[in-house]
């Protein structure tokens, strides 16, 4: 398998406007074989690599303490 499948790619993007909390977030992304790369709080984005060398950028609005929402996700493959 060199690449995610569609049906990962569909429940990714189905997350979107999804509240959720910090280890929720992790967890998600973790099940799907991601690892967190990167966080850019000024930008709230969130940035997860994966060894097929997909990248999923989430903006993140913050509802309440440790509660987000995602507003947006892109997936980018860097091959």
């Amino acid at each position: 398998m060199t690449k995610l499948n569609n049906k990962i790619i569909n429940e990714i993007k189905a997350l979107k406007l999804k509240m959720m909390n910090t280890t929720n977030l992790l967890a998600t992304f973790e099940s799907y074989g991601f690892i967190l790369n990167d966080i850019d709080i000024d930008s709230s984005l969130v940035i997860f690599k994966h060894k097929f060398d997909y990248e999923i950028i989430l903006k993140l609005r913050l509802i309440s303490k440790d509660i987000f929402c995602i507003e947006d996700i892109k997936i980018n493959h860097n091959n």
